[in-house]
């Protein structure tokens, strides 16, 4: 998986994609260095249509270290992203959810929950 979002055309690495699906409705959650080499973070992609189109992605965490290992799940009414990260420097699981009803806005991935 490769993903470019830079001015200049740049193309950076995405790894560890998770998928949720539900109805038409896909939900991609990955990590990748797009806001600095080196530094993992997380971000969500969703498409309403079955991938005929995406959302923007969005960037879930925004830390010093490195976030990885991102999952994902869906049910009726949420979406579920989790991810661990290493900002109190001892290996942590962070876990946020957002109701369906917006989920292009993605689920608040942050060690501040």
């Amino acid at each position: 998986m490769t993903y470019s979002s830079d001015e200049w055309g740049l193309w950076y690495p995405a790894w560890l994609p998770d998928i949720a699906v539900r109805g038409k409705n896909l939900h991609v959650i990955y990590s990748s260095w797009l806001n600095g080499y080196g530094r993992d973070e997380v971000y969500f992609l969703h498409s309403p249509n079955g991938g005929s189109s995406w959302k923007p992605a969005v960037r879930l965490t925004n830390n010093e270290t490195d976030s990885t290992n991102p999952a994902i799940a869906v049910n009726e009414t949420n979406v579920f992203a989790s991810s661990e990260d290493d900002v109190t420097l001892s290996r942590e699981i962070y876990v946020a959810s957002a109701p369906l009803k917006n989920p292009a806005g993605g689920p608040p991935l942050s060690p501040t929950l």
